[in-house]
């Protein structure tokens, strides 16, 4: 897939991430452009790409791997919050569903990845928090982004 100006604009992309694209200087092929931000250490704008290209599946794939990545860190500082864990069980629940009924997995669907969604949420902010506690934490949060970042582009070349 290529990555053009017009894709990043019609995307509302950041004045910020526009102005790192430009000097690209034309369209650029999606994994070669998410391998320059990951260097450049642009996770936030990497991860943003990422999602804007994957289909549903891989959106929700995405996400649980995203939130398994720090699901022991959110559960240790939170040991009787089990709605991160629950959640990643659902949306691979969704991820099985095989049925006909459009509505009924309309419905699931929403609720799974809604589910998966917060999941990631609350593991990346447990990530987060749990980065700045330790003393090598910068470095284990970057080591995990660019894991879950590698994950997205592998999803994204599968789905070629």
């Amino acid at each position: 897939m290529l990555i053009t100006e017009k894709f990043l604009k019609e995307q509302s992309a950041c004045m910020n991430g526009m102005k790192w694209f430009k000097r690209y200087d034309g369209d650029c092929e999606i994994i070669s452009l998410l391998h320059a931000l990951i260097a450049d250490n642009k996770h936030d704008y990497a991860n943003w790409l990422i999602v804007r290209c994957m289909s549903k599946k891989q959106y929700v794939s995405y996400a649980i791997f995203a939130a398994e990545q720090v699901l022991d860190i959110y559960e240790r500082q939170y040991p009787d919050d089990k709605r991160p864990r629950a959640a990643i069980e659902k949306a691979r629940e969704y991820l099985q569903l095989k049925t006909q009924d459009a509505a009924a997995y309309a419905a699931y669907a929403a609720t799974a990845a809604t589910a998966a969604a917060y999941a990631a949420n609350a593991a990346d902010a447990a990530a987060d928090a749990a980065a700045y506690a330790a003393n090598a934490a910068a470095d284990d949060r970057k080591a995990i982004r660019e894991r879950v970042l590698r994950y997205g582009i592998e999803l994204l070349k599968e789905g070629e």
